[in-house]
């Protein structure tokens, strides 16, 4: 069972501020990657500059959407909608926010 543990190394760094935040969820949407609950917390400020993400509870393939869980898919909306939002950059604002959204179409319900 060992083998089918994830393991993070231990990284050195700082909580980035949000501009960092926003750099490091840009950075990991241009992976491919997109996460639910973006918020400085998540992730990393290395003395390198680069933010790096450490909380990959609701980090996702954007192209992978359909094999969330829906209660999962439920959390990561609610996240977004509790303040995620103001952590994406204005220049994947939009496709971020549709994708997001087409997690769990009762999203409006979500409070």
């Amino acid at each position: 069972m060992k083998d089918l543990q994830i393991r993070m190394p231990f990284i050195e760094g700082t909580i980035p501020n949000k501009l960092e935040t926003m750099m490091g969820v840009k950075n990991l949407y241009h992976k491919d990657f997109m996460i639910g609950d973006p918020k400085p917390a998540n992730f990393i400020k290395k003395a390198t500059g680069e933010v790096a993400p450490i909380d990959f509870g609701l980090v996702f393939l954007k192209g992978n959407i359909r094999d969330i869980h829906m209660e999962v898919k439920r959390e990561i909306v609610k996240d977004y909608i509790k303040g995620g939002h103001s952590f994406i950059p204005q220049e994947i604002k939009k496709e971020y926010t549709t994708a997001i959204f087409s997690l769990y179409p009762a999203s409006a319900q979500i409070t």
